[in-house]
Protein backbone atom coordinates (compact mmCIF):
# COMPACT_ATOMS: atom_id res chain seq x y z
CA UNK A 1 0.00 0.00 0.00
CA UNK A 2 3.04 2.37 1.06
CA UNK A 3 4.51 1.87 -2.78
CA UNK A 4 1.24 2.49 -4.37
CA UNK A 5 0.74 5.80 -2.09
CA UNK A 6 4.43 6.76 -3.06
CA UNK A 7 3.67 6.14 -7.01
CA UNK A 8 0.38 7.67 -6.79
CA UNK A 9 2.31 10.64 -5.18
CA UNK A 10 5.18 10.41 -7.67
CA UNK A 11 2.57 10.58 -10.72
CA UNK A 12 0.20 13.87 -9.03
CA UNK A 13 3.57 15.49 -8.80
CA UNK A 14 4.63 15.02 -12.26
CA UNK A 15 1.85 15.81 -13.13
CA UNK A 16 1.69 19.24 -11.61
CA UNK A 17 4.99 19.57 -13.49
CA UNK A 18 3.87 19.30 -16.66
CA UNK A 19 0.52 21.17 -16.10
CA UNK A 20 1.82 24.40 -14.74
CA UNK A 21 4.30 25.36 -17.32
CA UNK A 22 0.90 25.36 -19.61
CA UNK A 23 -0.76 27.69 -17.07
CA UNK A 24 1.95 30.02 -17.52
CA UNK A 25 2.54 29.78 -20.78
CA UNK A 26 -0.72 31.72 -22.57
CA UNK A 27 -0.23 34.35 -19.39
CA UNK A 28 2.49 36.73 -20.86
CA UNK A 29 3.72 36.02 -23.87
CA UNK A 30 2.56 38.55 -26.88
CA UNK A 31 4.52 38.19 -30.12
CA UNK A 32 3.62 36.14 -32.80
CA UNK A 33 1.22 34.07 -31.14
CA UNK A 34 -0.25 37.08 -29.09
CA UNK A 35 -2.36 35.54 -25.97
CA UNK A 36 -3.45 37.09 -22.31
CA UNK A 37 -1.80 40.30 -22.03
CA UNK A 38 -0.17 40.10 -25.42
CA UNK A 39 -3.66 41.56 -26.45
CA UNK A 40 -3.07 44.50 -24.18
CA UNK A 41 0.43 45.34 -24.12
CA UNK A 42 2.91 46.04 -26.87
CA UNK A 43 4.83 43.13 -27.84
CA UNK A 44 8.23 44.42 -26.96
CA UNK A 45 6.70 45.01 -22.78
CA UNK A 46 5.18 41.40 -23.28
CA UNK A 47 8.20 39.35 -23.84
CA UNK A 48 10.10 41.65 -21.36
CA UNK A 49 7.41 40.23 -18.76
CA UNK A 50 7.85 36.99 -20.53
CA UNK A 51 11.33 37.29 -19.55
CA UNK A 52 10.68 36.67 -15.95
CA UNK A 53 8.77 33.27 -16.52
CA UNK A 54 10.48 31.18 -13.85
CA UNK A 55 8.85 34.38 -11.18
CA UNK A 56 5.15 33.68 -12.70
CA UNK A 57 5.16 30.07 -12.84
CA UNK A 58 6.55 30.20 -9.10
CA UNK A 59 3.96 32.42 -8.48
CA UNK A 60 0.89 29.81 -9.86
CA UNK A 61 2.93 27.24 -8.09
CA UNK A 62 2.37 29.05 -4.79
CA UNK A 63 -1.31 29.51 -5.75
CA UNK A 64 -2.28 25.98 -7.05
CA UNK A 65 -0.47 24.70 -3.61
CA UNK A 66 -2.58 27.02 -1.68
CA UNK A 67 -5.21 25.85 -3.46
CA UNK A 68 -4.76 22.40 -2.87
CA UNK A 69 -4.41 23.03 1.19
CA UNK A 70 -7.58 24.45 1.36
CA UNK A 71 -9.41 21.80 -0.75
CA UNK A 72 -7.18 19.67 1.57
CA UNK A 73 -5.24 17.92 -0.91
CA UNK A 74 -1.84 18.74 0.49
CA UNK A 75 -1.15 15.38 1.05
CA UNK A 76 -0.30 14.82 -2.46
CA UNK A 77 2.85 16.64 -1.72
CA UNK A 78 5.69 14.91 -0.48
CA UNK A 79 8.98 17.17 0.03
CA UNK A 80 11.59 13.89 -0.76
CA UNK A 81 10.11 13.61 -4.02
CA UNK A 82 10.03 17.38 -4.53
CA UNK A 83 13.61 17.72 -4.12
CA UNK A 84 14.56 14.94 -6.41
CA UNK A 85 12.14 16.33 -8.74
CA UNK A 86 13.81 19.74 -8.55
CA UNK A 87 17.49 18.22 -8.39
CA UNK A 88 16.68 16.51 -11.75
CA UNK A 89 15.08 19.57 -13.13
CA UNK A 90 17.76 22.14 -12.10
CA UNK A 91 20.58 19.15 -14.21
CA UNK A 92 18.44 19.58 -17.37
CA UNK A 93 18.60 23.59 -16.46
CA UNK A 94 22.34 22.59 -16.99
CA UNK A 95 22.47 21.11 -20.09
CA UNK A 96 19.88 22.71 -21.94
CA UNK A 97 21.95 26.48 -20.79
CA UNK A 98 24.55 25.53 -22.12
CA UNK A 99 23.41 23.79 -24.98
CA UNK A 100 21.98 27.29 -26.11
CA UNK A 101 24.50 29.39 -26.10
CA UNK A 102 25.83 30.44 -29.41
CA UNK A 103 29.53 29.68 -30.24
CA UNK A 104 29.22 32.30 -32.95
CA UNK A 105 28.21 35.35 -30.87
CA UNK A 106 30.40 34.42 -28.24
CA UNK A 107 33.64 34.39 -30.55
CA UNK A 108 32.29 37.52 -32.27
CA UNK A 109 32.02 39.86 -28.86
CA UNK A 110 35.03 37.70 -26.69
CA UNK A 111 36.20 40.58 -25.87
CA UNK A 112 33.22 42.97 -23.90
CA UNK A 113 31.89 40.04 -22.63
CA UNK A 114 34.68 39.22 -21.04
CA UNK A 115 35.73 42.06 -19.78
CA UNK A 116 32.10 43.12 -18.50
CA UNK A 117 31.46 39.51 -17.01
CA UNK A 118 35.03 39.67 -15.27
CA UNK A 119 34.11 43.49 -13.52
CA UNK A 120 30.53 42.83 -13.01
CA UNK A 121 31.09 39.46 -11.55
CA UNK A 122 34.05 40.43 -9.46
CA UNK A 123 32.37 43.61 -7.67
CA UNK A 124 29.06 41.89 -7.09
CA UNK A 125 31.05 38.78 -5.39
CA UNK A 126 32.52 41.29 -3.10
CA UNK A 127 29.49 42.99 -2.30
CA UNK A 128 27.50 39.58 -1.92
CA UNK A 129 29.79 38.03 -0.06
CA UNK A 130 30.62 41.22 2.31
CA UNK A 131 27.07 41.33 2.76
CA UNK A 132 26.26 38.00 2.92
CA UNK A 133 28.49 36.86 5.73
CA UNK A 134 26.78 39.78 8.24
CA UNK A 135 23.07 38.72 6.81
CA UNK A 136 22.86 35.39 7.76
CA UNK A 137 24.23 33.28 10.70
CA UNK A 138 22.85 29.52 8.78
CA UNK A 139 23.83 28.19 5.66
CA UNK A 140 25.87 31.41 4.98
CA UNK A 141 27.92 30.20 1.55
CA UNK A 142 25.21 28.75 0.51
CA UNK A 143 23.11 31.65 0.62
CA UNK A 144 26.23 33.41 -1.11
CA UNK A 145 26.28 31.07 -3.94
CA UNK A 146 22.27 31.43 -4.35
CA UNK A 147 22.25 35.07 -4.18
CA UNK A 148 25.34 35.53 -6.33
CA UNK A 149 23.45 33.35 -9.12
CA UNK A 150 20.63 35.10 -9.26
CA UNK A 151 22.38 38.47 -9.34
CA UNK A 152 24.38 37.51 -12.53
CA UNK A 153 21.78 35.73 -13.89
CA UNK A 154 18.58 34.22 -12.65
CA UNK A 155 17.07 32.53 -9.81
CA UNK A 156 17.52 29.44 -11.97
CA UNK A 157 21.34 30.03 -11.97
CA UNK A 158 21.02 30.83 -8.25
CA UNK A 159 19.78 26.97 -7.94
CA UNK A 160 22.54 25.51 -9.97
CA UNK A 161 25.03 26.75 -7.70
CA UNK A 162 23.05 25.90 -4.46
CA UNK A 163 23.07 22.51 -5.62
CA UNK A 164 26.74 22.58 -6.21
CA UNK A 165 27.07 23.30 -2.22
CA UNK A 166 23.62 21.52 -1.39
CA UNK A 167 23.21 18.80 -3.76
CA UNK A 168 20.23 17.14 -2.12
CA UNK A 169 18.72 20.18 -1.10
CA UNK A 170 18.45 19.57 1.83
CA UNK A 171 18.57 23.01 3.23
CA UNK A 172 16.15 25.45 2.90
CA UNK A 173 18.18 27.59 0.88
CA UNK A 174 16.85 26.88 -2.73
CA UNK A 175 13.25 27.15 -1.51
CA UNK A 176 14.19 30.87 0.17
CA UNK A 177 15.96 31.79 -2.37
CA UNK A 178 12.60 31.06 -4.95
CA UNK A 179 10.65 32.76 -2.22
CA UNK A 180 12.77 36.08 -1.78
CA UNK A 181 12.14 36.01 -5.98
CA UNK A 182 8.49 36.28 -5.31
CA UNK A 183 9.45 39.15 -2.39
CA UNK A 184 12.03 41.26 -4.52
CA UNK A 185 9.21 41.05 -7.69
CA UNK A 186 8.13 44.97 -6.83
CA UNK A 187 11.18 46.30 -7.05
CA UNK A 188 12.02 44.13 -10.18
CA UNK A 189 8.56 45.68 -11.75
CA UNK A 190 10.29 48.86 -11.46
CA UNK A 191 13.50 48.16 -12.68
CA UNK A 192 12.39 46.35 -15.66
CA UNK A 193 10.55 49.32 -16.45
CA UNK A 194 13.88 51.47 -16.01
CA UNK A 195 15.27 49.10 -18.53
CA UNK A 196 13.34 50.16 -21.33
CA UNK A 197 12.60 53.82 -20.38
CA UNK A 198 14.89 55.30 -23.11
CA UNK A 199 12.56 53.50 -25.81
CA UNK A 200 8.61 53.96 -24.00
CA UNK A 201 9.40 57.31 -22.86
CA UNK A 202 12.48 58.99 -24.25
CA UNK A 203 14.72 58.99 -21.76
CA UNK A 204 18.16 60.12 -22.30
CA UNK A 205 21.11 58.52 -20.74
CA UNK A 206 21.54 61.21 -18.36
CA UNK A 207 18.20 60.29 -16.55
CA UNK A 208 18.71 56.73 -17.04
CA UNK A 209 21.51 56.60 -14.88
CA UNK A 210 20.24 59.68 -12.25
CA UNK A 211 17.15 57.10 -11.61
CA UNK A 212 19.58 53.85 -11.14
CA UNK A 213 21.52 55.96 -9.15
CA UNK A 214 18.82 57.23 -7.00
CA UNK A 215 17.17 53.29 -6.91
CA UNK A 216 20.88 52.09 -5.76
CA UNK A 217 21.11 54.48 -2.64
CA UNK A 218 17.49 54.05 -1.02
CA UNK A 219 17.99 50.30 -1.57
CA UNK A 220 21.53 50.63 -0.04
CA UNK A 221 20.54 52.75 2.53
CA UNK A 222 16.97 49.73 3.26
CA UNK A 223 19.96 47.21 3.59
CA UNK A 224 22.04 49.40 6.00
CA UNK A 225 18.85 50.37 8.41
CA UNK A 226 17.28 46.28 8.15
CA UNK A 227 20.71 45.40 9.12
CA UNK A 228 21.14 47.86 11.93
CA UNK A 229 17.52 46.48 13.12
CA UNK A 230 19.05 42.76 12.99
CA UNK A 231 22.57 43.69 13.90
CA UNK A 232 24.06 46.69 15.97
CA UNK A 233 27.49 45.74 14.25
CA UNK A 234 26.06 44.92 10.84
CA UNK A 235 28.13 47.13 9.05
Amino acid sequence: MLEITKLSKLLSMISMCLLLPLCRSPTIYGGENVTALGYILPEDISEMYWGFFFIWGLLIAYVVRLAMEKLGAGGIMDSGLQNRITGWGVDVLVVASISSISLRIIGKYALPILFISALTGVLTLIWIFYLGRRSWREYTYERIAGLYGMETGTIATGLVLVRMLDASFKTPVAVDLAVSGIIALPFMFIMMHIMVAPILWGWNLGSTLAVYSLFLLISTLLVIFMGKTYDENFI
